[in-house]
């Protein structure tokens, strides 16, 4: 990355020390924009509690920007240190980081262009980057993923990392582009004509010579043909040619590359308020102790119905007729359908249809299948279990025993002698011997219904005995991984 003599940047690194063996947790080096001043009164911290297995560290260390960039590369090369502090001198200064060896992203030592970042807040607009990626340690992720370790992080390197592990141990170096600051824009109406009016905001002491302005529009059928301006005033305004719909706006420079973009975007035109009115607040006691205190209660903010809830909207009313407000629509309710079918969200109001979800969910399973249902019995295994395509797939149940000890109104022997049976002839053809686990309590500790295929977990709002009878939905978190930290139920044998 090419930087000026006059340039100054700063390193936020956060490492590890556990046995005198220091070891890189992430960290980027910010190249900041020729007006910078010399930065000062960078931080050095560490927790107050120390942790069992090692100790963490942030510190802030401000440099030339060419000193930065001869770091990092260094560290790409295999040679990565503790810089020094200028307002704490430690130990550790100078000394070996564990971290490399690295992977480079872009591979050929380009740049990238981002407009986010975990780390950085959306205000510094599109940052040029690149990136250096140790090799995957999922057990030190783990560990820093816990709180209080989790926390601090976010705190004081401003990421999360137990939401981007892929961030763990690696170093960023993102530049801020030398002359655009940010860009801005916003919907202008005059005597009936639309336009766009577009801001570009730059550093101080920088002039926009030579840059481009290339701007799209993407109508209902698609795109218009890309416009390129010459950028001659940090203020410019954008004709369409009618009414406008999504703009995509780029600024780009010859040296320089990118320095903004923007995905196409619509304008908000106008805005329904509802405004409601609190009259009172209502304090519901929901029951007393013995000596009649208030043991449990909540409050209700009361708007009452005396008058209509009042509403107004700003800007003009909505076209709803308009081809391309009807185009938006459409796409928005297949925009939710897409978001839904990772989750396998269904409805079911068929039982045919709702039997066959289900064991098409059964039949996927190529290494275990698990079914947990408090009112599974016989009946389900001949239904569902024998669903299952192959004898090496693991199949375990788990139902109740308040289910296995009651009667079917035609038959004299309990459900669990039935369930006995069943299971032999099960197992007697073909299918893997199920594990049977009982949830024993008067009443089953859990009320929801799951199937586990491998690695893929559904819920049911019925069990499968009634599943279509009533109209319930069923969904699908991503994995199980999604459940992971919620409690197993107790009682089960």
């Amino acid at each position: 990355m090419k930087v000026q003599e006059d340039q100054k940047a700063i390193i936020h690194l956060a490492w590890s020390v556990a046995n005198e063996v220091r070891r890189l947790v992430f960290g980027w080096t910010e190249i900041l924009p020729t007006c910078f001043p010399p930065m000062r009164g960078h931080p050095f911290r560490s927790p107050k509690v120390k942790q069992a297995a090692s100790r963490l560290y942030v510190a802030r260390f401000p440099m030339r920007a060419t000193e930065a960039v001869r770091w990092f590369e260094g560290a790409a090369g295999g040679d990565l240190w503790l810089p020094s502090h200028p307002d704490k001198k430690t130990g550790g200064d100078g000394q070996p980081l564990l971290g490399p060896p690295f992977r480079r992203e872009p591979e050929n030592g380009s740049q990238s262009s981002a407009q986010h970042l975990p780390f950085l807040p959306s205000v510094h607009g599109v940052m040029l980057v690149q990136g250096l990626f140790g090799n995957e340690d999922s057990a030190f992720s783990q560990e820093l993923a816990k709180e209080p370790q989790a926390k601090w992080l976010r705190e004081n390197m401003f990421i999360d990392l137990s939401e981007h592990p892929e961030f763990v141990g690696s170093l960023i170096m993102v530049a801020h582009p030398p002359v655009v600051r940010d860009v801005g824009s916003q919907l202008g109406i005059t005597n009936g004509r639309e336009f766009e009016l577009v801001r570009i905001r730059r550093w101080p002491g920088t002039d926009l010579a030579e840059h481009k302005l290339i701007a799209v529009e993407q109508k209902m059928l698609g795109l218009s043909v890309p416009r390129e301006l010459t950028v001659d005033s940090p203020v410019m305004e954008l004709d369409w040619n009618g009414r406008s719909d999504k703009t995509a706006l780029t600024v780009m420079h010859p040296v320089n590359g990118l320095a903004y973009w923007r995905e196409p975007l619509p304008f908000l035109r106008s805005a329904r308020m509802t405004l409601d009115v609190i009259s009172e607040t209502r304090h519901i006691v929901q029951s007393l102790d013995s000596t009649g205190k208030v043991r449990q209660s909540f409050d209700v903010p009361w708007r009452g119905a005396s008058a209509a809830t009042p509403s107004s909207i700003m800007g003009g009313e909505i076209d709803v007729e308009d081809p391309s407000n009807r185009a938006w629509r459409a796409e928005a309710h297949r925009r939710r359908l897409r978001i839904a079918a990772p989750q396998d969200l269904r409805w079911f109001d068929d039982a045919n249809a709702a039997q066959n979800a289900v064991r098409e969910i059964i039949g996927s399973a190529r290494r275990a299948f698990t079914v947990i249902d408090p009112y599974f019995g016989p009946e389900q295994i001949r239904d569902f279990a024998m669903a299952v395509t192959a004898g090496d797939v693991s199949i375990r149940i788990v139902t109740s025993e308040e289910y296995l000890r009651s009667k079917p109104a035609s038959e004299n022997e309990p459900i669990f002698e039935l369930m006995e049976t069943t299971l032999s002839r099960f197992s007697g053809q073909g299918w893997a011997e199920p594990e049977v686990l009982v949830m024993r309590a008067g009443h089953a500790p859990l009320h929801d219904r799951f199937l586990i295929a491998d690695d893929r977990i559904w819920l049911s709002g019925n069990s499968l005995n009634a599943i279509g009878k009533r109209a319930s939905p069923s969904y699908s978190p991503h994995s199980r991984d999604s459940l992971a930290g919620t409690a197993q139920p107790s009682g089960i044998a």
